[in-house]
């Protein structure tokens, strides 16, 4: 096994596959992006994938400066450098301008972006579109937030769970959810705490202090039903699938793939070499393991890790 290489699966009509760059890597994303997105080892940026939708390619002076974190979502991405200042770029103006200050997490979607910022209070930025995009919880501190086009989730340090925005449509996401006293539009889910999550397109999931996963959304193909067995220490969510990674760093997916736009057919777990876990629906990357991970609508990267 090599550490830091990066391994990509699933729909290739944007060339999200076949472009991807080789050599090693401390940092992915990819968001609801046809993209992809990394930092080279050295911290620079490295942006691939082509098509009618993504970001432009990375802009001068930020294609050659060193970045500690990155964000990618559906037209602009946010890269953190070392003290947590924001440089961002894209189609979208309200996005890609980001706030001035320091940041420890960030994530981006279609017309907004969230960020927890140095005093792991939660800052939000670009356009509302009159779905409450915009209206984070208040105080803190957050620990972890998640976004895509029609709602955001902060992780509270405690490990309650936040959810603001508009419900996926065609779904009964927020069904066990309860309207926080703060605010009736933003919801938390009573009862649970939650140790890492991840938000999709129709679907959202979250990992339990015992390293299960649970999920909220469009349950149809299996996106929400992980393998029971297994113990996970991070999760994503793509369009009608979901991943996780173990605790000892086997990458695990499930559920159903949809069929991109773009793409001539659709792809799944074992079209793509990927090992059925006995006569389940849960497939698996034998004899890998895998330090970080990253679900766009359409496809999956993770980053190596070494013995």
């Amino acid at each position: 096994m090599t550490t830091h290489t990066l391994m990509v699966w699933g729909d290739d009509a944007s060339r999200q596959i076949s472009d991807a760059p080789k050599g090693k890597f401390k940092a992915i994303a990819t968001g609801g992006s046809i993209n992809g997105l990394a930092l080279q080892l050295d911290g620079t940026p490295i942006l691939w994938g082509v098509g009618r939708i993504g970001p432009p390619p990375i802009p001068d002076p930020l294609a050659t400066e060193k970045f500690h974190a990155v964000a990618l979502g559906r037209d602009d991405a946010v890269l953190t450098r070392a003290d947590g200042t924001l440089a961002g770029f894209g189609q979208n103006a309200p996005v890609r301008s980001v706030p001035a200050g320091s940041y420890h997490a960030v994530a981006v979607a279609a017309v907004h972006a969230v960020a927890i910022a140095h005093d792991r209070a939660l800052m939000t930025w670009g356009s509302d579109s009159s779905t409450g995009l915009l209206n984070a919880p208040k105080g803190g501190p957050f620990k972890e937030v998640a976004a895509r086009v029609l709602y955001s989730l902060a992780l509270h340090e405690d490990g309650t769970l936040y959810f603001w925005g508009h419900e996926p449509i065609g779904t009964n996401f927020l069904n066990l959810w309860a309207a926080t006293p703060e605010d009736p539009k933003i919801f938390h889910f009573p009862g649970e705490t939650f140790k890492a999550i991840a938000a999709g397109n129709a679907h959202a999931l979250a990992i339990r202090p015992d390293g299960k996963v649970t999920g909220w959304g469009d349950e149809r193909g299996g996106a929400l039903q992980p393998p029971a067995h297994v113990r996970f220490k991070a999760v994503a969510a793509g369009s009608g699938f979901s991943i996780g990674l173990e605790t000892n760093g086997t990458l695990w997916g499930w559920g159903t793939p949809a069929k991109s736009p773009f793409a001539a057919q659709v792809w799944t777990f074992a079209s793509q070499g990927w090992t059925r876990y006995g006569d389940s629906e849960h497939y698996y990357i034998p004899d890998e393991r895998f330090k970080l991970i990253a679900a766009a609508a359409f496809h999956i990267m993770a980053i190596t890790a070494g013995p």
